[in-house]
């Protein structure tokens, strides 16, 4: 989306001279090529670099896919807006854990 122009200066303070824009809505993926094997709502953390531990990099939810030609496993956690937060290849073999909070 291009930026909004700039009100004029000079006072008045109209504020219907803009109109509103609309939130951005993110169309449904069309996925033939791949199968869905699990899917979770999930609370996504990241390991920081410095030594503040994990951090909380949001909610939303997470999909376990599986190509249909290939194998190829991927997981991808999308937001409530369907933007993707996530997209990471899993290995063959790769375990996961439900961690529970103490």
């Amino acid at each position: 989306p291009t930026p909004a122009p700039s009100a004029p200066s000079g006072g008045g303070g109209d504020d219907d001279a803009f109109p509103a824009e609309e939130p951005t809505k993110l169309e449904k993926e069309n996925n033939s090529e791949e199968d869905i094997l699990y899917t979770v709502k999930a609370k996504y953390y990241r390991l920081s670099a410095s030594s503040d531990g994990w951090k909380d990099r949001g909610v939303g939810t997470l999909k376990l896919y599986r190509h249909k030609t290939n194998g190829k496993s991927r997981m991808v956690m999308r937001n409530s807006i369907g933007k993707v937060g996530l997209n990471a290849g899993v290995a063959k073999g790769q375990k996961f854990e439900k961690r529970r909070e103490a």
